[in-house]
């Protein structure tokens, strides 16, 4: 599923990865879906945790995928919806990821 893509100004080789970010689509087979990683929304300001998202991540755990969850802040408090996101993911192995009403994205290894 990566290509690897020529750059001919820099004669440089990049490898592209597809990915699928999901947020509550109910039933998804991520072993059927034709991507290389899948991000899974976990919660959303400092009260909602997504119904789907442990049956999500494991499913994509399964399938081999490379694996993220993230977090929808609508500016409820930032320390807050950290604390609420991290205490909802901490038996996640993956990268998270902030989505913000603003649609700013920030990536926490």
């Amino acid at each position: 599923m990566s290509k690897s893509v020529t750059n001919s100004y820099e004669w440089s080789t990049v490898s592209a990865n597809y990915g699928l970010w999901v947020a509550g689509q109910a039933g998804i087979n991520l072993s059927a879906v034709q991507a290389d990683l899948v991000i899974v929304k976990a919660t959303q300001g400092t009260t909602y945790v997504s119904p789907e998202a442990d049956t999500q991540y494991q499913g994509a755990k399964s399938a081999g995928r490379l694996l993220g969850v993230y977090h929808f802040a609508t500016g409820d408090g930032a320390v807050e919806e950290a604390k609420f996101f991290l205490s909802n993911v901490k038996h996640c192995k993956s990268t998270f990821c902030n989505n913000s009403s603003t649609g700013y994205v920030e990536q926490h290894p």
